[in-house]
C-alpha cells in the first residue's frame, strides 16, 4: 500500500471554517496524511466503508486519542470480540 500523500492543514483555518478544506481535499487527495493532526484524513464515504473494515490496518485503538481523553474508553474506540460481547450487553439490557 503506498503512503498517502501530505497535506498541510492549518487547525485554526480548519475550525473556523472546514469547508473550504474540505472541498480542497477532495479535490486533491481524498485520502491524505495530515501531519497537524498526526493522522489519516479521508473526505469519501466509499473509502471511509472501506478502511473502517480493515481494523489490522487502520484500528481504531488510540489510547492517546482526543476521544479517549475527553470521554474515557468506549465502545466507538473498541473492535473485535470484546467489542462484540458488550454490543450484545448493551442490546440485551435496552430489551429488558
Amino acid at each position: 500500500m503506498a503512503a498517502p500523500p501530505r497535506f498541510d492543514i492549518d487547525l485554526t483555518t480548519i475550525q473556523q471554517d472546514p469547508y473550504p478544506i474540505y472541498r480542497e481535499l477532495q479535490a486533491r487527495a481524498p485520502i491524505a496524511y495530515a501531519p497537524a493532526l498526526d493522522g489519516i484524513v479521508m473526505t469519501r464515504h466509499t473509502d471511509i466503508s472501506a478502511c473502517e473494515r480493515k481494523v489490522k490496518v487502520f484500528s481504531s485503538h488510540q489510547p492517546g486519542g482526543l476521544m479517549n481523553r475527553l470521554m474515557g474508553r468506549n465502545l466507538m474506540r473498541k473492535e473485535g470480540t470484546i467489542s462484540g460481547f458488550e454490543h450484545i450487553d448493551i442490546n440485551i439490557m435496552i430489551l429488558l
